[in-house]
């Protein structure tokens, strides 16, 4: 399966009825097959991925039957049957006998389609092997398929998650660049007097100049990753001031916000933290900031001619 739709044909029409034994001797294997790609989901899959397959066929005065199902990692599958709602000639067709042997083998109309649905908990091969019995039952039993129409398969794979480059740790360069690319001002440095200010030594820390509206913060990269030399922390604090002879401005004593990138980050993700961050010191700023007082014209008097 991928994400580009997979269609063909499950099984050819036959001339004749195909009995029960017949169906599932010329079905069983292949649909054993689709239904294990769709419903089985290694360790590899993310949340956000889905897979969706339908068999379908036609009948005489533009009569659609199909099966839909739904499958997402660690979920149950969500089985569908066509109830004909949206599609008016189908409707007459499923209605009736039909619709009471659907709804006996566990179906309930729902969905904004109005289609028959259930859910299915499909974990192992031997719940695939369990689901492939149910469909050809259904087929046969619920539906009266005998084979004598062309049973079409269509199977999709994607996800809803997007991939991005992420970071599991950072170089002072590239953060500066992330942030430059959002509207910041950076300087990255070796600078020492920073370090002095904050007690610290290289190093144990690099600081990256962080500046906007009027702001001035210090990014500072800590934690340096042993295989790749970035770093994978960032503690994100106001600048600190010249300390007072005798005294050391430690940056733990600096109110600071503290980024983790193990296991990754997007650029994105570091931007809007940024952002943030930047705009609780500019709401701050304003709290802090005295009101002024309104300027006082001066009165003056008016003419009258």
């Amino acid at each position: 399966m991928s994400d580009v739709p997979d269609t063909y044909v499950l099984l050819r029409a036959s001339r004749r009825p195909r009995t029960r034994a017949q169906l599932k001797a010329a079905l069983e294997p292949s649909l054993r097959e689709i239904l294990t790609r769709l419903c089985v989901w290694d360790d590899d899959a993310n949340v956000g991925d889905y897979r969706f397959c339908v068999l379908s066929y036609d009948l005489p005065e533009d009569v659609h039957i199909f099966l839909q199902f739904w499958s997402e990692p660690r979920d149950a599958v969500l089985w569908e049957v066509s109830s004909g709602k949206w599609n008016p000639p189908t409707e007459p067709y499923m209605a009736g006998t039909r619709a009471s042997r659907v709804k006996a083998a566990g179906f309930k109309m729902g969905g904004n389609a109005q289609n028959y649905q259930k859910y299915v908990d499909v974990d192992t091969l031997r719940d695939v092997a369990g689901l492939t019995r149910q469909v050809i039952a259904l087929l046969y039993d619920a539906l009266d398929y005998r084979g004598q129409q062309a049973l079409t398969v269509q199977a999709v794979a994607g996800s809803r998650t997007t991939l991005r480059p992420v970071y599991a740790s950072i170089e002072p360069d590239d953060l500066a660049s992330i942030l430059e690319d959002a509207g910041y001002t950076c300087d990255v440095g070796d600078d020492d007097d920073l370090l002095v200010k904050a007690g610290l030594e290289p190093p144990a820390a690099v600081p990256v100049s962080v500046r906007r509206y009027g702001i001035r913060a210090v990014a500072w990269l800590l934690a340096q990753a042993p295989d790749d030399g970035g770093f994978e922390v960032i503690a994100l604090g106001v600048e600190p001031s010249s300390p007072a002879r005798g005294t050391t401005a430690r940056a733990e004593s600096i109110e600071m916000r503290v980024l983790w990138l193990a296991g990754g980050v997007t650029a994105s993700w570091l931007q809007h933290q940024f952002a943030d961050w930047f705009n609780d010191q500019r709401q701050e700023k304003k709290v802090k900031e005295p009101k002024r007082a309104p300027a006082v014209r001066a009165k003056t008097s008016r003419s009258v001619h």
